[in-house]
């Protein structure tokens, strides 16, 4: 599915589809949803489907024209919740947050199905875990901050939820980069001394040991790179590799046990490139994903008024439209400049996603910039 772009498969049960899928009309699809849990509802209260018949034709008849039968042993709020579901026109159909209002869905309900009272309150943000969060992943502060005082879920408050868990619940600090360059440290001096102790006091190098090993010939590179071909260096050589104290490349330099930083000798060079620390380490930045919406979202109170606003801006840029049939809620337009080789169409859709009205606009036919120029032209017009 492409932005811009509306669901168009029928698919499912026959019984359970709404009039617009069997129609091939578009969809955005809650709606859609809303209606098979009005055939669902139904059924568990009247014990047979709403719709049915063993004629596909005569069942889609049935289905396009909302024609059912409701028991009269039904109670009032049954009665009116599944009407409200069952409404063949998507955009008067109850949303699933008015059915989570409605009368006969909170009689009786157990807790565990309640939806959670909103908070009065702002959440209360922890300042060391968001200095973390922002610290350890390059988010925007205001960003996180955001998304938490909303009470999104994504991968922003994720990352702060997950951090709060790591400090206050499980106990574990958040260690900087000071710290994780000085345990490095510590890492890296343990092993000289390891390294000191196998090769020091005019015993065998780890060189050694491993020409041993693998059976190296004579010629095979030393800890100070002598003897090596084309000057290169063992990967091995400047660990612990002092040969009775004359290795240029091991852990300690012989005048005191001052450590220096692991080395390699370039071929090209010759020059000592040393190994970077742990501390020099730059953490890429990562960009947050931008959130897109669909449509243009408008305040008006109905459907009818925000139809009437759309015949006037099209009335008032003087562009050629149509209504297709059985489509009351769709708009064809048509815009023609001398400039413009191909005429461009438009496709204007409304419909209804929770308790908004929101207008799609996207292209049928004609280029692309005299569409984005059409289109930016109808959105400076447009009053929602």
């Amino acid at each position: 599915m492409r932005d811009g772009w509306f669901l168009r498969t029928s698919c499912g049960s026959p019984n359970y589809a709404a009039p617009e899928v069997i129609s091939g009309k578009l969809y955005a699809g809650p709606e859609v949803d809303v209606w098979s849990c009005g055939v669902i509802v139904y059924a568990l209260l009247c014990g047979t489907l709403p719709f049915d018949d063993e004629s596909i034709p005569f069942l889609f008849r049935k289905i396009k024209g909302g024609i059912y039968i409701l028991p009269a042993y039904l109670s009032e709020n049954a009665r009116d919740l599944i009407s409200k579901m069952l409404v063949v026109e998507p955009l008067k159909r109850i949303t699933m947050a008015e059915i989570r209002q409605h009368p006969w869905f909170l009689e009786k309900l157990p807790r565990y199905l309640a939806a959670p009272p909103a908070l009065a309150t702002k959440p209360v943000i922890d300042e060391r875990v968001l200095d973390a969060v922002v610290a350890t992943t390059a988010f925007a502060r205001e960003r996180v901050v955001s998304e938490l005082l909303h009470g999104r879920r994504n991968y922003l408050t994720a990352a702060y939820h997950l951090l709060k868990k790591s400090i206050n619940e499980l106990d574990l600090r958040v260690v900087d980069a000071a710290e994780v360059a000085a345990a490095a440290a510590a890492a890296a001096s343990a092993a000289r001394g390891i390294g000191s102790g196998i090769g020091g006091g005019g015993g065998t190098s780890t060189n050694d040991l491993r020409a041993d090993e693998t059976g190296a010939p004579d010629g095979a590179a030393t800890a100070d790179g002598k003897g090596a071909p084309n000057g290169q260096v063992s990967p091995a050589s400047g660990v612990g590799a002092s040969g009775g104290g004359s290795g240029n490349g091991g852990a300690e330099d012989g005048r005191g046990g001052r450590s220096a930083a692991p080395s390699v000798t370039s071929p090209s060079t010759s020059k000592a490139v040393t190994a970077p620390s742990p501390a020099s380490v730059i953490t890429p930045s990562y960009q947050p994903r931008r959130r897109w919406s669909l449509g243009v979202t408008s305040h008006l109170a109905s459907a009818s008024v925000v139809m009437a606003e759309l015949y006037r801006a099209l009335a008032a840029l003087r562009w050629k439209w149509k209504t297709p049939p059985a489509q009351s809620f769709q708009i064809r337009v048509l815009v023609e400049r001398e400039s413009w080789a191909v005429p461009v169409r438009l496709c204007l859709q409304l419909f209804k996603y929770g308790c908004f009205f929101h207008v799609d606009l996207h292209r049928l036919d004609g280029d692309l910039f005299p569409f984005i120029k059409a289109a930016d032209e109808l959105m400076a017009e447009l009053r929602l």
